[in-house]
């Protein structure tokens, strides 16, 4: 039975939307035609939506990577730069490191004085290199001396030091020396030895 009935269901449909074609053109389209007709138009429309949607991803990306592209340029642009810098930097530091010593004698000292109380008084260990003295002509032992500041060199030289390399007794052992003279003979030292 269930059969039979099915048949009948079909025989309708089929009648319901197969009559006359001049009269569903007169009339209007049947049921089914103007769903075909609004599924083809829903499918048309679909079609367009995604030809849309993939020529603006299309676009989307080709702009994305010409913006990658130019963010790439202009950092690469800005490291270029900044290793240009940098590189000037370091080569006016050298040229600066190589013109001017970095400890330079105060201008209130009197360098003649300098050279007589090297001459009566220090010459003994600075010209021998005696207890680790750095020797007056000796560039490579006086040049970090000489890059810790002149205050430095003036307060190891008046109070005395004792580092790894050598010791300096306070005034050289001269108590009766100024500080003033002191520094003179720094000042000559260093004049001489950069």
């Amino acid at each position: 039975m269930k059969p039979f009935k099915l048949l009948l269901i079909c025989s309708a449909l089929a009648l319901a939307g197969c009559g006359d074609k001049g009269d569903a053109d007169n009339q209007g389209t049947s049921p089914t035609g103007q769903a075909q007709d609004m599924t083809s138009q829903a499918m048309d429309t679909a079609q367009q939506t995604a030809a849309d949607a993939g020529a603006a991803t299309e676009q989307a990306a080709e702009q994305a990577g010409e913006a990658a592209e130019a963010a790439a340029a202009g950092a690469a642009d800005m490291a270029d730069q900044a290793a240009t810098a940098a590189g000037d930097a370091a080569a006016g530091a050298a040229a600066t490191s190589e013109t001017a010593p970095a400890a330079a004698p105060a201008a209130d000292v009197d360098l003649a004085v300098g050279k007589s109380v090297y001459q009566s008084k220090c010459m003994a260990c600075h010209a021998t290199g005696a207890a680790g003295a750095p020797k007056l002509d000796d560039k490579a032992n006086w040049e970090p001396r000489i890059a810790q500041g002149m205050d430095t060199l003036n307060k190891h030289a008046i109070e005395g030091y004792k580092g790894a390399k050598g010791y300096m007794p306070p005034k050289g052992g001269f108590t009766s020396l100024s500080d003033d003279e002191v520094k003179s003979a720094v000042a000559y030292m260093v004049q001489e030895s950069s």
